[in-house]
């Protein structure tokens, strides 16, 4: 509980700060061994949402920013102060773990998750994102998100979560 309320602070300071905007994430190129996620983006909402996702170097020191932070995904949902980026879909690198945040926007809450999971070479992946206003403002929205493997024909897979997929908590930082 603690670790998410870190997490969408962090995700909103992020969102706010506007004077450092986060690098736009470089896709693979075709000659190296690479996976595609296709995002499938969920709101439960009166007004607006969207969703947001940022690669990382590595998991989150705790008290500090993530590391290597770029921005992966963006995508609105009747929201127009956000524009899309790579809502059909992006290539990561395979074989590695992949870190990345994800924060649902929902009626103007925020949440968020830091998740990871090692993508197969020539995989292909549903990153599920899924926000829920609360309809209160005493009480937070909420959200998910979980990596499930897609078939060869793009065609979504049993809803059974990829084994490699690990909620991610912030680490403590090293002793001096």
């Amino acid at each position: 509980m603690f670790n998410s309320i870190k997490i969408m602070l962090l995700g909103i300071a992020f969102l706010l700060g506007g004077c450092t905007p986060i690098p736009i994430y470089q896709q693979p190129p075709s000659g190296l061994a690479r996976a595609f996620v296709k995002p499938v983006v969920t709101t439960e909402k009166i007004v607006a949402g969207a969703a947001t996702v940022s690669a990382t170097t590595g998991p989150a020191t705790c008290g500090k920013e993530f590391p290597g932070l770029r921005k992966v995904l963006t995508v609105s949902h009747r929201n127009p102060l956000v524009s899309d980026l790579n809502s059909e879909g992006f290539w990561i690198p395979a074989g590695e773990r992949f870190y990345f945040v994800a924060m649902v926007h929902v009626d103007g809450a925020f949440c968020g998750q830091a998740a990871s999971f090692v993508p197969a070479a020539n995989g292909s992946y549903a990153m599920k994102l899924h926000g829920q206003s609360s309809y209160s403002r005493y009480e937070p929205a909420t959200c998910s998100v979980e990596i499930t493997k897609i078939d060869s024909t793009r065609q979504m897979a049993e809803e059974k979560v990829d084994p490699s997929f690990t909620l991610e908590a912030c680490v403590p930082p090293k002793a001096d």
